[in-house]
């Protein structure tokens, strides 16, 4: 069987009387969904917030502020970008075009941008582990966190659009918290190790973070994979952790932390798993007893989400398992 490639078109006739070049498109758009009717191919929206012209490469912007990239090609006026992931092909055709404003003949405009937030970010490919949940359909999550690593391999953090280093993390979500939730997704680039990962999770931790989402697949058009995982760490971890950045020790959060000597109070049978060759010690877990799963850090986040994902299956008939990444 061909694998088929996925395209959304959005169709137009051009009304301007001048054919476009690349020339024209060079620069920084914004898209301004106020005047989209909301017309879509195959139940498909394109619902990205930037599009980046320079030269002959097109970088897309969505929603999320994750940065992707692709080649264009134009011709009959009309825009195609193939982009560098899944050989998906987006295909722009264009209604009207003046100095500043295109027109797609959906009602979406795109604005030309002088003044650009997003546009130098950096394009970076996510982990790439499949999962059967979409970003799409979490409601009303209120951080977007990336963690990446830069062409030179150095480990990158940006909330929403701000660089920040660890210790910034529980200033801004303090700073844009709803009142109500605190939803974190976070995007996760390839390369990326579970130590890192495991020190972003304390800091998210002394901020009273008990789940987060992963970003790790991006799935059609525009859509991302995403898994979501429980945060459990022990407060004196999250203490002698700040010790290490030489912080002050923060205020315990609302929600209880246990220490482990506590949890391992009352018979709690502890199963450890330093390789992927453990994972079948979770076969001894029974629905009677209490638990404690010991991680290692040294596991690849692709075996840390597949034993999460166990995890998760042995805990619809036992509650009383607990994990740590050690």
């Amino acid at each position: 069987m061909k694998n088929l490639i996925p395209i959304v078109i959005i169709s137009i006739s051009l009304l301007s009387c001048n054919k476009i070049t690349v020339e024209d498109l060079q620069g920084n758009w914004t898209f301004t969904p106020s005047n989209w009717t909301g017309k879509t191919i195959n139940s498909i929206p394109l619902d990205y917030s930037e599009l980046i012209i320079r030269k002959q490469n097109a970088e897309l912007i969505d929603q999320n502020l994750y940065k992707e990239v692709g080649e264009l090609e134009l011709k009959d006026n009309n825009i195609s970008i193939l982009l560098d992931r899944d050989s998906v092909r987006i295909e722009l055709k264009i209604d009207v075009i003046d100095h500043d404003t295109l027109t797609l003949d959906n009602g979406q405009t795109l604005m030309r941008n002088f003044q650009p937030i997003n546009a130098y970010h950096e394009a970076y490919e996510l982990i790439g582990i499949p999962n059967p949940q979409l970003l799409s359909d979490i409601e009303n999550y209120t951080h977007i966190i990336h963690l990446y690593k830069s062409l030179d391999n150095q480990l990158r953090i940006r909330y929403s659009t701000k660089f920040a280093e660890l210790e910034d993390i529980p200033i801004l979500l303090e700073r844009h918290s709803s009142l109500t939730q605190t939803k974190v997704v976070l995007f996760i680039g390839k390369g990326v190790k579970l130590l890192e990962l495991k020190q972003l999770l304390l800091v998210l931790s002394q901020s009273g973070v008990t789940d987060i989402y992963l970003a790790t697949k991006k799935s059609g058009i525009n859509d991302t994979e995403v898994f979501r995982d429980r945060i459990e760490l022990w407060w004196d971890d999250v203490v002698a952790f700040r010790k290490s950045l030489k912080k002050a020790t923060p205020t315990s959060p609302l929600h209880p932390f246990l220490n482990k000597e506590t949890y391992l109070d009352f018979g709690t049978k502890v199963i450890s798993i330093e390789s992927q060759n453990d994972f079948s010690n979770l076969s001894t877990i029974t629905d009677e007893n209490k638990y404690l799963i010991e991680i290692s850090v040294n596991l690849s986040l692709d075996q840390y989400i597949k034993l999460k994902k166990e995890i998760k299956i042995k805990r619809k008939t036992n509650r009383k398992i607990r994990t740590s990444l050690n």
